[in-house]
């Protein structure tokens, strides 16, 4: 039994230092060829990129290779949660949180909380990555939640903030185009006048005077004045309009 334990804690140690190698060969080396070494030969998992997913050596190293390019400086990392599980004496799977740093186009960048797990297997003298899968726990989801269920919270309000206010100006701009309306006088169709005093019905059947009515049904306003006709008629000995033309 006494056998049994130290042997699963050389298993341990072994695997934690193939972690560990892995790590420093890949995040702070950047050495692609010697990263490249630790994988078996069948190995496939899952990066962090929406195309990196690999089912071979050609997958493996493409992607290395274009992850090393694109952030060639050294990525420090540090170990925030580390799970050892051993599934036989040739078979360890590590499950780990990670937090990295580095300079990608002379900028600072950091992700925290990177979740790492790597199935290790085994050959005749060393341990191997048989399997590997890197994610970032996603933005969306908050704490104590399968589902984004707070962020669709906060789009719908948001959503529903937008549509009141679009709801509002709407409702501004209807009142305002009913106002301009009401304020618009138009006059259409047939008016019913008086041949003799030129009065004008109304729809109330009242009558009113000509200029009053078309004061009240447009934006018409009078001034008085007279005409020559006039001028003679109701002013014979004093033509005004005659007296000018002789001036």
């Amino acid at each position: 039994m006494k056998d049994c334990k130290m042997n699963n804690n050389k298993i341990y140690d072994d695997i934690h230092k193939a972690l560990l190698r892995y790590l420093d060969t890949y995040f702070i080396e950047r050495n692609l060829e010697k990263t490249l070494k630790l994988f078996n030969s069948q190995a496939f998992g899952f990066g962090t990129g929406a195309d990196e997913k690999t089912s071979c050596s050609n997958d493996l190293e493409k992607f290395f290779s274009r992850d090393i390019k694109q952030a060639p400086n050294k990525i420090q990392y540090t170990i925030k949660k580390l799970d050892i599980n051993l599934p036989s004496k040739d078979t360890g799977i590590t499950a780990c949180e990670i937090n990295i740093k580095t300079i990608i186009l002379k900028q600072e960048i950091s992700f925290n909380n990177l979740r790492l797990s790597i199935f290790f297997k085994k050959n005749e003298k060393e341990w191997l990555i048989e399997h590997m899968h890197i994610s970032l726990p996603t933005l969306e989801h908050g704490e104590n939640e399968s589902f984004p269920i707070k962020e669709l919270e906060d789009k719908n309000k948001v959503l529903q903030r937008l549509v009141d206010e679009q709801t509002k100006t709407l409702k501004n701009a209807n009142e305002k185009l009913e106002k301009a309306i009401k304020e618009i006088k138009t006059l259409r169709g047939i008016l019913p006048i008086c041949s003799h005093c030129k009065k004008i019905r109304s729809d109330d059947q009242s009558w009113h005077l000509m200029e009053a009515y078309i004061s009240q049904h447009s934006e018409a306003e009078f001034s008085h004045s007279i005409c020559p006709d006039c001028a003679k008629k109701h002013y014979p000995d004093y033509d005004l309009y005659k007296k000018k033309k002789q001036d």
